[in-house]
């Protein structure tokens, strides 16, 4: 077999040692293309291509592959390397088979002596190579129609039909056209507009526009124009202009350190911070030394806070509790109540402690008796999602209107979030700390202002994007999963929030609400809140245990879970005016123990 092999190399070895490559270059669709005009201007393209082989003679043919003189442009000799020839709209058509509109193929041949034998009368041509297409057009387009336009905030939305009949090729794009009605101006243009529909934006509301456009095909062949139409661009409120117009009090925007952190200046721990110093700082000489500094180094401080959210959130957890301390000395007697409740319970479960052994030994006797062998755990990972909506947030007092349900239709969208949290200890179940992040968005259409009570959708469209930040303590009760491989375990989680929202107009850029005393509100900030959650969680290892032992054995992941829980987040800014984000509702997810 080997001999067979061998034989067949040294036959084909002539042909393998002579064997040539020439590559050529496509065109660009520009370069492929040559309408009316180029045709009348002798367009130019150029042709390259490439080669090893030398000592060749190069032919330019149209519309033939063959070494035939009729249907030749150009030839010469090649000696190898990159190289080029420019060819005209003229030397194509005089050589085509066929003269009229349509497609003309070009074809690069090389020619080559063999290398072994300068003498032979038999060149070597490469064979197969593609052909290069080229296409000429010289008919228009037909006219194109204006079918409508829509008026949005200092914008008008074009909608336009192809004309009639209009072949594949004459699909190319459009030509808009506008400029203010009555007037000779020199026209505004959007050139080689791709679509059926083009939003021409930096207009002026109330002011009428004339419209018009022209067809293009591929050869960028222009039609004639279309009938004018007419738009007039109307002022539009987005959600946060709509929400501020109808009475909202969420004033957006980060203020500084206390302040900025939870949103607003009337918020009710900034309240605790402002009594404490008032109750005690003020009235000491020491106290009135923290004053000072605190007013000297905050402003750098809350600027620095200011630009970054995450930040933000981190202070208002450290702030939040330590607001809560400083509530119980400003309220002596409260927190005397608190040290009496507490001192109470314990000796409550002091005295029933004998009381407690039975059903602590039935539980302990229950346990099973063998541990199975497996990696150490210490964080968890978890994805989830699940429908979001702020269901309260059009329940604000002093509102005139439903904002969320006219402009977003009352939707709900899932909201996505990503856990890691540090597992403090294992014992009967798992007790730990983490933290989480998600997002969340939901579109909906503007408002046209009629200044009256009569409301109707326009096609500029609005944005509501939230991303919740959150700080867990969980529990769950994992004994049995992870000891006697039950597979069900429930838990329950709470926690602290800072949800920072912002809100986009038909531009993408944040929105921007001017009151009637020229004061300028801003759609972005920040509201804090908390949540508390129950779930049952199932555990997949005990589906398939040979797998879950090698991904433990090979990433480190102990156990993996899909859960299902029922959540609740209070986010008002702990009673705070404006939005109120708060939802109720089911999440779903992965969970993974590492």
């Amino acid at each position: 077999m080997k001999r067979i092999f061998f034989l067949i190399f040294l036959i084909t070895l002539p042909l393998n040692l002579f064997a040539f490559k020439v590559t050529v270059y496509d065109l660009s669709e520009d370069d492929s293309y040559f309408n009316a005009t180029d045709i009348e201007n002798n367009k130019a393209i150029t042709l390259r291509w490439t080669s090893s082989v030398t000592n060749a003679t190069y032919y330019i043919n149209v519309d033939s592959s063959s070494k035939s003189s009729a249907n030749q442009i150009a030839s010469g000799s090649y000696n190898g390397g990159d190289a080029a020839y420019t060819v005209y709209a003229s030397d194509i058509l005089a050589h085509a088979n066929n003269k009229d509109d349509g497609e003309k193929e070009l074809y690069i041949l090389i020619e080559a002596q063999e290398s072994e034998d300068a003498g032979s009368s038999s060149p070597k041509f490469q064979e197969n190579i593609k052909a290069i297409i080229v296409h000429f057009d010289r008919t228009p387009p037909p006219v194109p129609s204006v079918s409508s336009v829509v008026p949005g905030e200092n914008s008008l939305i074009v909608y336009l039909s192809w004309g009639a009949n209009s072949s594949e090729s004459d699909k190319y794009g459009f030509n808009i056209y506008w400029r203010k009605s009555g007037t000779s101006d020199e026209p505004s243009v959007s050139k080689n507009v791709r679509t059926t529909s083009h939003k021409i934006t930096g207009l002026v509301n109330n002011i009428t526009y004339d419209i018009w456009a022209e067809q293009i095909d591929k050869a960028k062949n222009v039609s004639d124009k279309s009938a004018v139409f007419t738009g007039t661009p109307r002022e539009v409120f987005d959600y946060y202009e709509y929400y501020k117009n109808s009475g909202g009090k969420e004033e957006g925007g980060f203020c500084f350190i206390a302040t900025a952190v939870y949103g607003s200046p009337v918020h009710p721990i900034v309240y605790v911070f402002k009594a404490f110093r008032d109750t005690y700082l003020k009235n000491s000489e020491t106290g009135q030394k923290i004053i000072s500094l605190y007013y000297r180094l905050s402003p750098p401080a809350a600027d620095f806070i200011r630009e970054r959210p995450v930040l933000r959130f981190f202070s208002a957890m450290l702030l939040t509790p330590l607001a809560i301390v400083l509530y119980l000395t400003l309220k002596p007697s409260l927190l005397l109540a608190l040290v009496l409740v507490s001192v109470l319970t314990a000796v409550i479960i002091r005295r029933k402690r004998t009381g407690l052994i039975l059903p602590l030994f039935l539980i302990f006797a229950l346990l099973p008796l063998s541990v199975k062998a497996e990696s150490e755990r210490t964080f968890g990972i978890s994805i989830n999602a699940g429908d979001y909506k702020p269901s309260k947030i059009d329940e604000e007092e002093g509102l005139s209107a439903k904002p969320y349900k006219e402009i977003f239709n009352n939707k709900s969208e899932f909201m996505f979030k990503l856990g890691l949290d540090y597992e403090l200890f294992q014992r009967f179940g798992t007790f730990s700390a983490g933290t989480m992040a998600g997002f969340w968005q939901v579109l909906g259409k503007g408002i046209y202002n009629y200044q009256g009570s009569t409301s109707e959708k326009s096609q500029d469209t609005t944005v509501f994007n939230i991303i919740p930040l959150e700080l867990n303590l969980i529990y769950r009760f994992d004994y049995y999963a992870v000891n006697a491989s039950i597979p069900l375990v429930p838990y329950v989680k709470g926690g602290l929030d800072y949800y920072i929202y912002w809100i986009t107009d038909a531009r993408g850029d944040i929105s921007r609400y001017q009151n009637s005393e020229n004061k300028t509100f801003e759609g972005y900030g920040g509201k804090t809140g908390y949540h508390y959650a129950g779930g049952l969680m199932f555990l997949l290892d005990w589906i398939d245990r040979e797998t879950a032992a090698d991904f433990d054995m090979e990433f480190g992941v102990n156990n993996s879970y899909i859960f299902v829980e029922f959540y609740r987040a209070i986010i008002d800014g702990f009673g705070s005016s404006g939005f109120d984000l708060s939802n109720t509702g089911l999440f779903f997810g992965l969970y993974l123990d590492i």
